[in-house]
C-alpha cells in the first residue's frame, strides 16, 4: 500500500510528540483559509485529547536519512461519529498537506490509511466539509469519489460554542 510514497516518508499514526507540528499545519491551513483568529487550539490540547482517545490523527512524516527526521509534511485529524440513517461513520475534521508535499501521492496515502480505517472500524463512510471557494480540494475529494451532499441535502449546518 505504501508503494507510491518516497522513500524517506511513511504514513502512521499521530503520536503526542508530533502535536507541535501538526498545531503549525493547522496554522498554515487556517491562515490559507483566512480563518486565523479561529486557529486557539494548543499543541498540549491537542496532545491531551490524543492521548485520551478522543481523537486521531494520521500523520505523513520524514524518515530514515532524511535530514529533517520526523518532519510532520501532513495530517488527517478524525473522529467516530454515528449517522442515524447509516450507522458508524467517521469524520474528517481536517486534512492538509503542506504546500511543497503536494502532488507525491503522500496525501494520497493519508487517505487510503483514512478510507482503510474507516472500513476496518465497521464505519459505513467517511464525512467532511470544505470551504466553499477551495476549489483544489474539492476537485481532489471528486476525483475521489465523494459527493458533495451540500447540493443535493436540505439540511443547514449550525454550531453552538459551549461556555
Amino acid at each position: 500500500m505504501t508503494g507510491s510514497l518516497p522513500p524517506n516518508i511513511e504514513v502512521r499514526s499521530a503520536e503526542p510528540t508530533d502535536c507541535s507540528q501538526i498545531i503549525d499545519c493547522i496554522r498554515e491551513l487556517a491562515k490559507y483559509e483566512k480563518m486565523e483568529s479561529f486557529a486557539k487550539l494548543t499543541p498540549g490540547q491537542l496532545s491531551s485529547d490524543l492521548r485520551r482517545g478522543h481523537l486521531q490523527c494520521f500523520v505523513a512524516v520524514t524518515k530514515g536519512n532524511h535530514p529533517c527526521v520526523d518532519k510532520v509534511l501532513g495530517y488527517a485529524i478524525f473522529v467516530e461519529t454515528f449517522d442515524l440513517f447509516m450507522g458508524r461513520r467517521l469524520y474528517l475534521e481536517d486534512f492538509y498537506m503542506r504546500e511543497p508535499y503536494r502532488q507525491q501521492g503522500i496525501g494520497t496515502e493519508i487517505w487510503r490509511k483514512l478510507a482503510g480505517a474507516a472500513r476496518d472500524g465497521g464505519c459505513t463512510g467517511i464525512d467532511f466539509s470544505v470551504i466553499k471557494w477551495n476549489t483544489p480540494s474539492i476537485t481532489y475529494y471528486e476525483k475521489r469519489g465523494c459527493v458533495n451532499l451540500s447540493q443535493q441535502s436540505s439540511w443547514e449546518v449550525f454550531r453552538k460554542t459551549v461556555e
